[in-house]
């Protein structure tokens, strides 16, 4: 074998092995590089994926929601 018939196998190795590796991007608020599937910078804490966001004030709101729903439940009941 030459060398020159390893090397195409070695650069196929190489690309996949580079696809492997998660992709950096900078965070849209503090240009900070983070992984391109990160939710929440790590750096300045904002929300880099709107579904995440959305997610998270969701539930709130239902948390809000039903302990408004155990008050009015409870001064119904005690009427």
């Amino acid at each position: 074998m030459t060398c020159q018939e390893d090397e195409p196998e070695w650069e196929a190795e190489f690309e996949e092995f580079q696809h492997d590796e998660p992709e950096m991007l900078p965070c849209p608020f503090c240009s900070a590089q983070v992984y391109e599937e990160t939710q929440r910078c790590p750096h300045c804490g904002n929300w880099i994926m709107p579904l995440a966001a959305s997610t998270r004030s969701r539930s709130k709101l239902w948390i809000i929601a039903a302990i408004l729903a155990l008050i009015a439940i409870i001064v119904f009941i005690i009427r």
